[in-house]
């Protein structure tokens, strides 16, 4: 809903938000204490801003880098626990269009912090804040993951560790899946 109100205000890093009346801004309360992995910090307005103004960036690779551009007028840190998304035109829908539940991992909150330290190591040993933390992968066949011991929304994760494979052949995976090996 244009309102935000079919979004938890329980179980996402914003903890809170509001629209101005005209639609252009909104703003974003974040949720004190959220870690990210292997010591890089709390996730604060800054890895917010960082992490949306990342997606349109000439760097950028993002699938929705030009339409980031055409609607992000800017972000804005209000102070570590709040920022504005100032757009160009009227977004009523805009907690929809950036979060990751709704659409890419593109739009991902990061560590602003890992990412300028790690440079382009970043992107092959991601740091986040969620449930499981990235432990490796072998490029075109898996990756792996391991649970955050105890992790702000939900204690221990169920699931020691998570493993993803790529399987191309369906044959082979419903092999596997008959096999008990996934």
């Amino acid at each position: 809903t244009a309102d935000g109100s079919d979004f938890s205000k329980e179980t996402g890093i914003a903890k809170d938000w509001s629209m101005s009346p005209d639609g252009k801004v909104w703003t974003i309360q974040i949720r004190h204490g959220i870690q990210f992995h292997r010591s890089f910090g709390e996730l604060t307005a800054e890895d917010v801003k960082f992490s949306l103004d990342r997606l349109s960036s000439e760097r950028s690779v993002a699938q929705e880098k030009a339409y980031f551009k055409t609607k992000i007028e800017k972000i804005e840190v209000v102070d570590p626990d709040s920022c504005k998304g100032i757009w160009k035109t009227p977004s009523p829908d805009f907690l929809t269009i950036v979060s990751p539940l709704r659409g890419s991992t593109e739009r991902f909150i990061v560590s602003k912090k890992a990412a300028e330290s790690l440079g382009d190591e970043f992107s092959r040993k991601p740091v986040g804040s969620g449930l499981f933390e990235f432990v490796g992968q072998i490029g075109g066949q898996s990756m792996e993951f391991k649970a955050v011991a105890n992790h702000w929304r939900v204690g221990a994760p169920r699931f020691a560790t998570l493993k993803f494979l790529a399987i191309p052949e369906e044959e082979t995976s419903i092999a596997m899946l008959l096999r008990g090996d996934v």
